[in-house]
């Protein structure tokens, strides 16, 4: 396939992903959002790849924002990278989430999981960790939504069939736009 044909194809992939949004699943966001922040929570997001990556710009994006006063208090815990190595290589890969979450989690505050596949054991065995504390959480997801669609309380599923990674991040990507560009538009 030559690059214009490719380029199309992708575009129209990425347009047709983006038409499949509920509105509905990003009104739960944002709502999720404005009241962890409100109660005085934060934010946590957990991602691998280039899910980590949407996780730091989500957090990025999100702690410029504040709901009439309240600062939105977003943390990726994506981004400590000594503290990361030393869980996997102490306790497993599996559990770098998880023990992050253990020493910082709170009852007002929510976990927000991005993945393609909602496969990865890290974040499984974050959110369940989460569930267990009777704690928020929240997923953006791709593919078939995989074991996280189950396990979260909400998530916005971007339903890609076959592991579409590249198109479904770049959806993930325009919530983040979204959600934060709309919160510093009508609350900051």
């Amino acid at each position: 396939m030559n690059l214009k044909d490719f380029t199309e194809k992708y575009i129209a992939q990425v347009i047709s992903l983006l038409n499949s949004v509920k509105e509905k699943e990003v009104a739960s966001f944002f709502e999720e959002i404005k009241n962890t922040t409100t109660s005085g929570g934060r934010i946590y997001f957990i991602g691998n790849g280039g899910s980590a990556s949407t996780c730091s710009h989500f957090a990025n994006d999100l702690s410029r924002c504040e709901f009439e006063g309240a600062p939105v208090r977003a943390i990726s815990l994506c981004e400590n990278n000594s503290l990361i190595t030393a869980i996997a290589n102490d306790f497993g890969y599996e559990n770098i989430f998880k023990l992050q979450l253990k020493r910082e989690l709170s009852q007002k505050d929510l976990v927000v999981a991005v993945s393609v596949s909602g496969n990865s054991e890290n974040l499984i065995k974050a959110i369940e960790y989460t569930n267990n504390r009777n704690i928020n959480s929240f997923a953006l997801l791709g593919s078939n939504g995989g074991k996280l669609q189950e396990l979260v309380t909400s998530s916005i599923h971007i339903n890609s069939g076959a592991e579409e990674f590249g198109p479904v991040e770049d959806i993930h990507l325009v919530l983040n736009h979204l959600i934060s560009n709309y919160i510093r538009r009508n609350f900051t």
